[in-house]
């Protein structure tokens, strides 16, 4: 199946928000999973659905080339600080703002693994400058009530 992923970058200023979160170091194909697993288990009964906003996963590469992933934090942005006590090994943080080069990925999550490399080397393309910033994804719909081959994910990644 053909990587659905948008031709041309759309620069957009990236969200400023709070973010509820569970971090994972590793490769990103090992550590994101469980992130999202003890995400599911631990938080979703224990935070306050009311001011939850956005799903995301966020990704940060480790500057050591000589080990492999970096940073996952799996989680949701926030509409307002949360206001009781986190549950398990979450953390609460802002996001950054900034600037980001954005596009969109239909179909399955797998699909991410690809699709990163193709959006770095069209921003390269677009003359645009990556920087040292988190990568995020926002989860547009769910599996849970979306065909796997419909789902939307929109891909941030962090531009001068």
């Amino acid at each position: 199946m053909p990587i659905d992923l948008s031709p041309k970058p759309e620069l957009v200023t990236g969200p400023t928000s709070t973010f509820v979160y569970i971090e994972k170091i590793g490769e990103f194909m090992k550590v994101a999973r469980p992130a999202w697993e003890e995400l599911h288990k631990v938080a979703l009964g224990n935070l306050e659905k009311d001011k939850m906003a956005q799903m995301m996963g966020l990704s940060l590469l480790n500057p050591d080339s000589k080990i492999p992933g970096g940073t996952y934090q799996a989680g949701f942005s926030y509409k307002s600080d949360p206001s009781k006590a986190l549950p398990g090994a979450m953390k609460v943080r802002k996001l950054e703002g900034g600037r980001y080069a954005k596009f969109l990925l239909k179909g399955p999550y797998m699909h991410l693994a690809q699709a990163y490399p193709m959006a770095m080397q069209r921003v390269v393309d677009a003359g645009l400058k990556i920087r040292p910033a988190f990568f995020m994804e926002a989860y547009l719909n769910t599996p849970e009530d979306t065909a796997e081959a419909e789902l939307l994910t929109e891909i941030y990644i962090p531009v001068q």
